[in-house]
């Protein structure tokens, strides 16, 4: 469902950004 891929796609988003932030 495109409800589901949106969900995914934020975790997915927040996720990464959360594993830069110490590269930063």
């Amino acid at each position: 469902h495109a409800a589901d891929e949106k969900y995914n796609f934020e975790r997915l988003s927040k996720t990464t950004i959360m594993n830069q932030q110490p590269l930063l």
